[in-house]
């Protein structure tokens, strides 16, 4: 009787590894093409979004989980996942973010915090200035309309529904 405990004892524990790499493997691919769609959908300013897609699998009270989302240090991703409702948003974030994809030019280059920082005071001055009246257009038609979300990682799993099938259909235990 203690022989058929030890070898069903080792075949769960071949069983929890291969299902464990199984769930790896899917994530991966998962947290992949997420980023994929991220970049697809030039939801990519900075790149801290993209960067931190990341996936875990853990072991708690007799289950294997596998969570792939975005880290908690990028607060604005659910918000980006999933759009918003109108409100004012808070106008910082929206002039960098003008800044960092060109929006706004001065002799048809692009206003860069460098030039702002090496410009001469009246550039400078109107620069600022068309970054603020901008980053407050964008404002207003937010606390209009919202914005629209881009459900990467929704899309993601939807777009691999038949791949993780197939590779379930393939997972052997031996």
């Amino acid at each position: 009787m203690g022989l058929e405990k030890k070898e069903f004892d080792d075949y769960a524990l071949k069983v929890q590894i291969q299902i464990e790499r199984f769930l790896r493997r899917v994530l991966e691919k998962l947290r992949t093409d997420a980023i994929g769609i991220i970049d697809e959908g030039k939801a990519v300013a900075w790149g801290e979004m993209r960067r931190n897609v990341r996936y875990e699998v853990y072991k708690e009270a007799m289950k294997i989980v596998g969570v792939l989302g975005v880290g908690a240090n990028v607060p604005y991703a659910i918000f980006r996942h999933e759009g918003t409702k109108p409100h004012w948003p808070p106008l910082l974030p929206i002039q960098q973010w003008i800044i960092k994809k060109g929006l706004v030019t001065t002799n048809s280059k692009p206003i860069t915090p460098g030039s702002l920082r090496r410009g001469k005071k009246s550039n400078v001055d109107q620069s600022i200035k068309e970054i603020r009246s901008l980053a407050f257009l964008i404002a207003r038609k937010i606390s209009r309309k919202g914005t629209t979300g881009l459900a990467f990682l929704k899309m993601s799993l939807n777009q691999n529904l038949s791949w993780i099938a197939g590779e379930l259909s393939r997972l052997k235990i031996s």
